[in-house]
């Protein structure tokens, strides 16, 4: 499913044990920090959680909750806005995006880095 943000989700292949590999992992979360979008307006009302059940995705989850709530981001075509919305209204709780609140915070912080490092080079560039 394309997502309406225009940008297609980083890989997220999983090992055979449910869980993507360090390597996977980090490689995934660059991909995402490196193509962050700008949230359409009314991407919320495209949600696949619109329908489900809001526990599923706020707050401290279980590893049960958790892996549901992504299955249900997986699905959905505003994915990648929503993960967008997160990471710049810095939410930290809860499964956004198809991340929970750490990964959220290491897609942010790998963003800040490229964003800066982009200032720095063009700013090298003219100088």
């Amino acid at each position: 499913m394309k997502p309406l943000s225009g940008v297609e989700r980083p890989d997220t292949a999983e090992t055979a044990g449910g869980t993507t590999s360090a390597g996977a992992d980090e490689g995934r979360l660059r991909a995402a920090g490196a193509r962050l979008p700008i949230p359409p307006a009314g991407w919320r009302e495209h949600s696949a959680c619109s329908h489900a059940d809001h526990d599923l995705f706020v707050g401290e989850l279980t590893p049960d909750q958790e892996a549901r709530a992504k299955a249900i981001c997986e699905q959905c075509q505003v994915q990648d806005a929503c993960l967008a919305f997160s990471i710049t209204h810095e939410v930290q709780y809860g499964v956004w995006g198809g991340m929970n609140g750490r990964e959220r915070e290491r897609v942010r912080r790998i963003w800040a880095d490229q964003r800066a490092r982009g200032v720095a080079g063009q700013a090298q560039q003219t100088a």
